[in-house]
């Protein structure tokens, strides 16, 4: 038989809506007492899966109309609270937008339930044909794909076409019989009567008739409780005012039971005993269950200190580049964006776009960061909100004359003009900058003397001592770099110079600041964006606001980030790069920080691009700041053009650098959101040994994505008029072209393309929709996506919030094949929510799954809503012959393959050993459960190392999943090869099996199944309940090491039963 699982919907054209139909108290109706089918229609009174009508009535040998079956089978599938939340939302169906049953209606439709009719009407009212009622409840175990029909009714052929496959399957199924003469009846509406014994049927065929079996040994009326053996043990129900039972088909008074009996029962929402169907004997259930603990979550991850830092990696060796040559990098990495394409097209180039670069500062006097393509001045303000340029004055001696005397020396003021009572001065000490710039006789103090302009009598211009002799008179006045954009040039060894600009001026002249910028970082980012000259940034024609947080020692806070980004706003960027991070935010300032991102996205038009982290290349390893919503977040990759000119190695294929951090966040988020160059030679300051410097990191990265999206704005403006940076954010995630060798959690939406980006752009604006989503992960619990990295799930939900006024219908996948949400049409209600179920299978190799639920309104271009989901499915060392595993295999040149290892508790030595002698060079990155990181050194080929293997190892490893990452050294091509050939094994010593661990008591599990068959699947139910109040429970649970969420105390799973007996572990 095929899955008789719920009907996972195919429907791409419309969506659905739903009504609620309240379930009145359940009560004895006045009209089934000596009805034929009163037994049935109590089973599912006791449920709550029926109602009457407002006089008690059933009403049995009434017809049903179609949205009354509708509502009947939505509840025995367990989703009337989906329908109640539908009512909120559009109906698909021209008559059913003001009936009662129009949420359950809209679910049916999004679940391929029902059908409306070719006018788009549904007929809600109209009552339902036999064959209409078999079709709806086959649709919902997908099992009408019977070809052949069984001729086993006299009136067959009156059987339509479209249902005869419906009708085979359910006959099949056991779902109906026929009427005594042999007649199926087709045509003929089905009574509510008929109803209640189909739906019957089918709560049999899904295991659901019966919650359990047990034996009733004592009941006591007056208090309202009963004493039930339950799998060897007694169980206190309470009894429902309603509760009935059965024997035979006819009704037994409770009160006449001789005690004990025994009984399939039933309970209701309320944990009470509500239905008994007495039989004689114990039947023979055909499953077993065992129950026991899951393993102990993993040990906490380890934090970083809280504070932003660069992310930029020193792996280059930087040597000199001739002048033709320079430009070449900046080109090969806009190739890969498809810049130069885009550029040579339209002709733009950034021109009317200020972007704000939040760094270190940057080189003001560099050549290639003066003008814009155009002609425009390049920086056109340097806010510094760090003290590491600030400058205390003091007040001058009295003028003598042309002079002043500071600090004992007369100083030359004869062409300084000042309009304030006295000059004032102060000392600015030149920082560390990495490289030997003064003189040993020189000092590294540098005379910095204020005044007041002719025209101004506050404190508004400065001269500096650049060549640090203590005269001032062949030196220019500058001002305030917004106002003239001047710089000062304090002159070092070697032609060296430190440029700086004066930032801040206190109008009373206590204080300067002045800005520049001393890590080189500012400008290698600035030139990535912008530069225009010898080198050609990504948006030449763009302009830059330098906005200094890094201090001298390279680290910022996070209250001036935010305060920068205001700023930047405020100053109408609206693109600003952070190519910095914080490794660890907790969950109220991430939470805030998203919600400030959102503001500066929605109500400002401002795109941040951050940098991912370069903690890789072990996943989760992302900065918290790179984990925000609302942001561009950006890993690092390399494309074989940049190996080739950049380091002189020839590479296949696009490689991820091993030093990107791979996502999911800690919360399970996608991180990075795309991947981009992080590689490039850029501007450097000149204080350093060259103008230009080769770099890598995701801080590399980062820029590269914000000249995108200056070009995109720009061109937005230009050619299409158009100021909506929203639908621009949108786009360059939409536009990124997925690696097929890379993932989700690596590469977020992929590659950064300009064109993708562009062409998106050009089909309308782009809607951001407000939502959150909801979805359990093992050791973070709910949070907002799946992140798994030892248990596999079978089944979790997934709850979409829209946060919005407005009700959107969309299209709902997976883009990978392991990943099938139940429906593939999906409505949000305005300020409402939905749950989606999701099965994950086809998890059959060990290694790393990670890719997106998609929500996408057909209307709009793009992804509207993206959920990511990463499981880690590992190698269970516990169960490897020996606890040992080895596996060989090859990588190309730059590759990388990452292997996931279980370890249990217990473990006393845990060891990783790569071979591979003079078959490449390749080495180990091992990450532990707690992230501590390892590297190993190269095996394999090498100048100076020729070790033919590496080995790590670990006495009383952590329990939990290790990460091995395999690298193959992108430097083959230097030793005449294209790939590694390795062997990797990993070994676990001193384990000892333990001993079954018992559950906390948090489940009372039940289960009936009575058709088994070996080899065929079936479907069984698991029902969960409060030990205590009885009523159904709800959660996660492993079941054969599968999670499963149970949903209204119950969970379904399809088992192929390898004898006439199923046996199942549940963990939780």
């Amino acid at each position: 038989m095929k899955n008789l699982f719920y009907k996972i919907g195919l429907v791409v054209f419309s969506i659905c809506i739903y009504t609620f139909l309240a379930v009145q108290p359940v009560t004895a109706f006045s009209d089934t007492r000596d009805h034929w089918a009163r037994a049935h229609i109590d089973l599912l009174q006791s449920r709550q899966l029926v109602s009457g009508y407002p006089d008690g009535m059933y009403r049995p040998g009434a017809s049903v109309t179609r949205q009354e079956l509708v509502s009947m089978i939505i509840r025995i599938l367990g989703k009337s609270e989906d329908a109640i939340e539908l009512q909120k939302g559009d109906a698909s169906y021209k008559d059913t937008s003001n009936v009662w049953g129009k949420g359950y209606i809209e679910l049916a439709h999004e679940l391929s339930i029902v059908h409306g009719d070719e006018q788009k009407r549904f007929h809600p009212e109209v009552p339902v044909t036999r064959e209409e009622a078999v079709m709806m409840l086959v649709n919902c175990l997908d099992a009408a794909e019977k070809n052949e029909f069984i001729q086993d009714f006299t009136d067959e052929k009156e059987i339509s076409n479209w249902a005869r496959n419906h009708v085979a399957a359910a006959l099949e199924l056991g779902l109906i019989n026929g009427f005594p003469d042999g007649s199926f009846r087709p045509q003929q509406n089905i009574t509510r009567a008929e109803a209640a014994v189909m739906l019957e049927n089918f709560l049999g065929v899904t295991g659901q008739k019966f919650h359990f079996f047990g034996q009733l040994s004592e009941i006591e009326l007056s208090a309202k409780k009963a004493i039930v053996l339950i799998n060897g043990k007694e169980q206190v129900f309470t009894l429902s005012e309603t509760i009935a039972a059965y024997q035979q088909g006819s009704n037994q008074p409770i009160s006449e039971l001789k005690l004990p009996v025994k009984a399939y029962i039933n309970v209701n929402s309320q944990g009470q005993l509500a239905y008994l169907y007495l039989v004689d004997q114990m039947p023979a259930n055909k499953i077993s269950l065992s129950l026991t603990s899951l393993p102990e979550a993993e040990p906490a991850k380890v934090q970083t200190p809280g504070s932003l830092v660069p992310l930029e990696e020193d792996l280059a060796v930087n040597t000199k580049y001739s002048d033709a040559d320079l430009g070449r990098s900046l080109y090969n990495t806009k190739e890969a964006m498809k810049v130069n394409e885009f550029i040579e097209e339209y002709g733009i180039t950034g021109h009317g776009q200020l972007v704000a670069v939040i760094d270190s500062g940057i080189d003001p006097g560099h050549a290639d960061l003066q003008t814009t393509s155009e002609g425009y001045p390049k920086i056109i303000d340097f806010i510094d909100l760090t003290d590491q340029g600030r400058v205390l004055l003091k007040e001058a001696v009295k003028q003598e004359g042309n002079y002043i005397v500071v600090d004992g020396r007369k100083i030359d003021v004869s062409n300084i003009p000042n309009n304030a009572k006295s000059y004032r001065y102060g000392y600015f000490k030149i920082p560390s900058l990495g490289v030997e710039f003064s003189d040993i006789k020189q000092s590294d103090s540098v005379l910095v003397l204020a005044a007041a302009s002719k025209y101004n009598e506050n404190f508004d211009t400065i001269y500096i001592d650049t060549d640090r002799n203590y005269i001032l008179k062949d030196e220019i006045a500058i001002k305030k770099y917004s106002q003239l954009q001047q710089f000062a040039s304090i002159k070092g060894l070697a032609d060296r110079k430190l440029n700086l600009v004066l930032s801040e001026i206190s109008s009373e002249g206590k204080y300067i600041k002045l800005a520049f910028d001393n890590l080189g970082h500012g400008t290698q980012v600035a030139g990535i964006v912008a530069a225009n000259g010898k080198i050609q940034g990504v948006a030449p024609g763009a302009q830059i606001l330098a906005i200094k947080v890094l201090n001298s020692m390279g680290v910022a806070s996070l209250s001036n980030l935010e305060k920068a980004v205001r700023i930047a706003a405020e100053r109408g960027s609206k693109v600003a790069v952070v190519s910095m991070g914080q490794y660890s935010l907790n969950s109220s300032d991430r939470k805030r920080m998203s919600a400030f991102a959102q503001e500066m996205l929605t109500k400002h038009g401002l795109i941040i691009c951050i940098a991912a982290g370069n903690q890789g290349p072990g996943i989760e390893t992302v900065a918290s700041t790179a984990s925000i919503k609302n942001v561009i977040s950006t890993g690092a990759y390399a494309t074989p053009a940049m190996w080739r000119n950049d380091y002189g190695w020839s590479v296949a294929s696009p490689t991820l650098w091993y030093f990107s951090s791979a996502g999911p966040s800690s919360n399970g988020s996608m991180a990075p959101s795309v991947i981009a160059p992080g590689s490039v030679l850029s501007a450097y300051p000149l204080w350093g040994e060259q103008n230009y410097r080769l770099s890598e990191g995701t801080s590399i990265a980062a820029p590269h994505v914000a000249g995108v999206a200056a070009l995109l704005a720009s061109a937005l403006s230009q050619e299409l008029y158009r100021y909506d940076t929203q639908s621009i954010y949108s786009a360059i995630l939409e536009g990124a072209d997925r690696i097929s060798s890379f993932t989700a959690a690596e590469q977020g939406f992929g590659a950064v393309n300009i064109l993708k980006s562009w062409d998106n752009l050009q089909e309308g604006e782009k809607e951001i929709i407000a939502y959150e989503t909801k979805q359990y992960s093992p050791d973070q619990g709910y949070t907002e996506s799946l992140y798994s990295r030892f248990l596999q799930p079978a089944e979790l939900g997934l709850t979409v919030y829209n946060n919005s006024d407005k009700n959107y219908k969309m299209a709902a996948g997976g883009l990978s094949s392991w990943i099938r949400p139940e429906q593939y049409t999906i409505q949000l209600p305005s300020n409402g929510y939905r749950n989606i179920q999701i099965t994950y299978d086809q998890l059959t190799d060990t290694g790393l799954y990670s890719d997106l639920v998609v929500l996408d309104d057909i209307n709009t271009p793009g992804y509207d809503i993206s959920v990511l989901q990463t499981l880690v499915v590992p190698v269970q060392l516990q169960k490897a012959e020996n606890y040992r595993y080895s596996v060989e295999d090859k990588l190309a040149a730059g590759q990388m393959q990452r292997y996931y290892f279980y370890v249990p508790s217990g473990a006393s030595k845990l060891s990783f050993d790569l071979n591979v002698g003079d078959n490449g060079r390749a080495r180990l990155h091992v990450v532990s459960p707690g992230q501590y990181v390892e590297t190993s050194s190269y095996a394999g080929t090498g100048e100076v190392q020729i070790q033919d293997s590496t080995r790590l190892e670990y006495e009383q490893p952590e329990a939990g999943t290790w990460e091995v990452v395999v690298y193959s050294s992108a430097s083959l091509s230097d030793y005449n090869l294209k790939e590694t050939a390795y062997e990797l094994a990993a070994a676990m010593e001193g384990w000892e099996k333990p001993a079954i661990k018992t559950p906390e008591e948090k489940y009372l599990v039940t289960a009936i199944t009575e058709k088994i068959k070996k080899g065929e699947e079936s479907i069984v139910t698991l029902h969960f309940w409060d030990p205590v109040t009885k009523k159904p429970a709800d959660g996660v649970v492993a079941i054969e090491e599968r999670l499963y969420e149970i949903q209204n105390g119950m969970v379904q799973l399809p088992v192929t039963a390898a004898s006439d007996q199923i046996h199942l572990t549940i963990a939780w």
